[in-house]
């Protein structure tokens, strides 16, 4: 579990790295995570008509922002709004 957060090519790297794209976006951010992270610690939310985690409906609106790592304490879906503007500090 550290390495998928902290390892080169993990969520903290991946992070730093779309900080440094000129466009870089928090949707281009959980989208490069969904192309690099094929584990059964991480998922991308499940979607559609009905989706849900522990019984909430999700947004629409974060839809593109939204992953799902699996833990000890069982599923924790994380949204990325304002990800890349909280990193840079601005």
């Amino acid at each position: 579990q550290i390495e998928l957060l902290d390892s080169k090519g993990g969520v903290m790297a991946l992070l730093d790295e779309e900080c440094t794209v000129p466009k870089g976006s928090d949707e281009g951010y959980v989208s490069k995570m969904h192309n690099a992270f094929k584990s059964e610690l991480y998922s991308k939310p499940r979607r559609g008509k009905g989706a849900n985690l522990h019984g909430k409906a999700t947004s629409a609106k974060f839809d593109k922002l939204q992953f799902i790592f699996r833990h000890y304490a069982g599923e924790v879906q994380y949204t990325a709004n304002r990800w890349l503007e909280k990193n840079r500090g601005t």
